[in-house]
Parts: structure tokens; C-alpha cells; sequence
């Protein structure tokens, strides 16, 4: 099932995938929950092809900066939720963005922020606020992002995956406040007016709200269903213990880099298109001179074409400043400098290999 069929699943109050061509200063940022809540772009608001790495997820992302480009609908207590929230959306910081990277604000409600290792959610009580957060590792991909809020019970989700569940113990109504809608911004007013001093941004695309909160089984169910697998053996006579395994599409796009043992695996891709997989060998790596070397070091000749062979380390040692003279005989040890017996021929140096055309199928 497609991701935007999913997310209808679970009746969102709204639903902006923000995949709209048309960027000028006005233009619509349509509503796919069925509610008719159009929101308004607010000045020129470039999209790219693609969300990185996710083409199942959108034909088109945008870029809000939080300062003169960012989507807005005029108050509309439709949004006014007291009991419950979720807050959905795809997000992708570049490292040398700095700030606030998303943020959806329904002023004295409800919000969701995001930096560039930190998730935070935050509902408005009695004149007051609650907010909660959790860091995690910054990565420069299209990630998803959900949090929840139950009137006690605050939920974080990365990627499909609950990473903060916290139990208020009393129970808080949402405050509301006759504040516009925004994201990529923080309102000043019921309309198209923002807090000058709060500068979110990043490249957001499909965003979701609703009032209640989602279950988490049903968030990784969104998740999943922007994932593909394809199924390769990586072969097992290669001494190899990790593979990296690189994935392109029959038109030559990049849709998946994983790392795997050998033996049947199962690769995560991006795409509903026939794929073409790389295996690369992840193992030793080229002798060197003056190196301390620990027993059961992998390694092969500078010269590989003369020597195509990988060669373990028996005893720990330092190599010498002149390159051993290999021995491809399997019985033989090869001296390395002033350490006897320091080597022994493992194997034939594993090449690149190619599987494919592979053909995905869902999670």
C-alpha cells in the first residue's frame, strides 16, 4: 500500500504532501485529508524532484526557510484540539543548516520541532506549556518524524521506531488560542504573520495532523510502506564477513546502500523498479609498512594483480619497511620483517560482484 493510502487510513484531520509545482507567493499547499483545509505558500517557495532517498514517498519536496518562505492557513478552530494530537512529517536537514529544522505551531496548542539531532514536542496547558524531547544521531537523509500527545502520555517516533514514551502521571486539556496554522514557522496572530525571531528550516514534505493519538503500530505501518526489499545471496565462498552492497535502479538512480553479512539477505531499496546490486567485500585492507598488526589482521599485496590473495596475521607484530614476498601455497607462513611465521595465505582476494535485475517487494 502507498504511503499517502496509509496515512488516509487513520483519518487525518489534515494531510499536506506539499508536492505542488506551482511556487509563487499565494499559491496553494493542498489539503489530501478530504477536510478541504488548503494551506497558503507564503512568498517564492523552491521544490526539488524527490525527497533524497524516498522516491516512494513523493514526486516533490519543499524547501521552508522560517523566515519569507513558509505555509500558513488563517486560524480555523477546526485545529483547535484539546484531548489529543499527532503530528506527522517527512524532514531532511543539510548539516550546515543551523536552527530550528521543521515546525508545525498551533500557538498556546500544539508543536513540533526539530534541529538536526533533536526531536521536541511541546502542548500548551493553563498559561503554562509541557514539552519533551530526545536527541539522536544527525544523518543527512529524508527521515520521518512523529509525536504524539494523549492529554498524559507524550510519544516519539524516528524512522517507525517509538524513541520516547513519557508518562506525565496528571492529565492536561490542549490550551487554544486564536492562532493561524504554520509550518516552517512560528505564527504571530490568527494570519500570515510569524515570530520574526524563529528561523526553521529544511526540506519538509508530507505532513499529517490528527486528533488523537496514532498507535504504534499503525505509525511504522506508514513508515514501512515507503520501504521495498530485494532478496540476494552474497556468495559464500568469499571470506568476507561484511558486504557493502550498493543498489541502482534500470535508469541508473542510486535507491539503496546497505551493509550485510554474507549468506541470504534481504536489501533495502527505494524504488518499485527493477534494481541491479553491487556486492563489494568489506574485508582486510592493502599492507602497509611500520604497522603494528594484532593475530587474525586481514590483509592484501599493494600489488594485487600480481597477488590476488588475502592473508592473515599468525603473530602480532610490526611490519617490516620492505613488503614480505607472498606465498599463494597454503601451507606456507611468510616472514614479515623481524617476526617469523607473521603470515599465512587465507584466500583468493575477493572481487566485486553483480546480481540483478532484482525486482522489490514490500515490507
Amino acid at each position: 500500500m502507498a504511503y499517502a493510502d496509509e496515512v488516509l487510513l487513520d483519518n487525518p484531520k489534515g494531510y499536506w504532501k506539499f508536492d505542488e509545482t506551482v511556487t509563487g507567493n499565494g499559491s496553494t499547499v493542498v489539503d489530501y485529508s478530504g477536510n478541504g483545509r488548503n494551506m497558503v505558500l507564503a512568498s517564492n517557495g523552491p521544490y526539488l524532484y524527490y525527497p533524497m532517498n524516498k522516491k516512494l514517498l513523493s514526486d516533490k519536496c519543499r524547501y521552508l526557510d522560517g523566515n519569507v518562505q513558509y505555509a500558513y492557513r488563517t486560524y480555523d478552530g477546526f485545529f483547535d484540539f484539546t484531548s489529543a494530537v499527532t503530528m506527522e512529517l517527512w524532514g531532511y536537514l543539510p548539516i550546515n543548516i543551523g536552527g530550528y529544522g521543521f515546525c508545525k505551531v498551533q500557538s498556546s496548542g500544539y508543536q513540533i520541532e526539530i534541529w538536526k539531532n533533536k526531536l521536541r514536542l511541546t502542548v500548551h496547558i493553563n498559561g503554562s506549556y509541557l514539552a519533551k524531547e530526545t536527541t539522536f544521531v544527525a544523518n543527512e537523509n529524508f527521515r520521518h518524524y512523529v509525536v504524539s500527545y494523549t492529554g498524559r502520555y507524550f510519544k516519539l517516533f524516528i524512522d517507525g521506531q517509538n524513541i520516547l514514551t513519557y508518562d506525565n502521571v496528571n492529565t492536561y486539556s490542549i490550551s487554544t488560542a486564536s492562532t493561524s496554522l504554520m509550518f516552517g514557522a512560528n505564527p504571530n496572530g490568527s494570519g500570515s504573520g510569524i515570530d520574526a525571531g524563529w528561523h526553521p528550516q529544511g526540506f519538509f514534505s508530507n505532513a499529517a495532523i490528527y486528533n488523537y493519538a496514532v498507535s504504534d503500530e499503525r505509525i511504522l505501518a506508514h513508515y514501512n510502506s515507503t520501504i521495498r526489499h530485494v532478496a540476494v545471496k552474497i556468495n559464500d565462498f568469499i571470506t568476507a564477513d561484511t558486504f557493502l552492497t550498493v543498489a541502482v535502479d534500470l535508469t541508473g538512480n542510486l535507491v539503496g546502500v546497505n551493509t550485510v553479512g554474507s549468506g541470504e539477505q534481504l536489501l533495502t531499496v527505494e524504488t518499485d523498479l527493477p534494481v541491479m546490486v553491487m556486492i563489494f567485500p568489506l574485508e582486510g585492507s592493502a599492507w602497509m609498512p611500520n604497522t603494528v598488526y594484532v593475530q587474525d589482521d586481514l590483509v592484501f599485496p599493494t600489488n594485487p594483480m600480481l597477488n590476488p590473495y588475502y592473508y592473515k596475521r599468525l603473530v602480532a607484530g610490526t611490519s617490516d619497511v620492505t613488503e614480505p614476498v607472498w606465498s599463494s601455497n597454503l601451507v606456507d607462513t611468510i616472514d614479515d620483517g623481524a617476526t617469523t611465521g607473521a603470515w599465512q595465505v587465507v584466500s583468493k582476494l575477493s572481487k566485486p560482484s553483480c546480481a540483478g535485475p532484482l525486482i522489490p517487494f514490500a515490507v
